[in-house]
């Protein structure tokens, strides 16, 4: 264990990055943040359209609620970055 005497109220040590000041704590958190919204945001596009699809299918709408379909779906109107729409509003959250 490393004494830092002081300096441990006013800084977070880790062994890898050694004292850590805490706007970087925040930085690093934002970053970690803005990296978890772009790996979630297709998930969430997809879960959403099976939602609306199975209340549509309801309504008597002949409508596929698998998972592929949507994605064929999603690729073939808007391309890859269809599954990223409404990205801005995830990554300013």
């Amino acid at each position: 264990m490393v004494d830092l005497g002081e300096q441990s109220t006013h800084f977070l040590y880790t062994p890898l990055f050694g004292a850590i000041k805490p706007i970087k704590n925040y930085v690093f958190g934002g970053f970690g943040g803005i990296i978890a919204t772009c790996i979630v945001q297709p998930i969430d596009i997809i879960k959403t359209r099976i939602i609306i699809a199975s209340e549509s299918r309801g309504l008597g709408m002949d409508v596929s609620t698998k998972p592929i379909d949507i994605c064929k779906k999603i690729v073939s109107e808007k391309g890859f970055t269809g599954f990223y729409s409404g990205l801005g509003g995830g990554v300013l959250r």
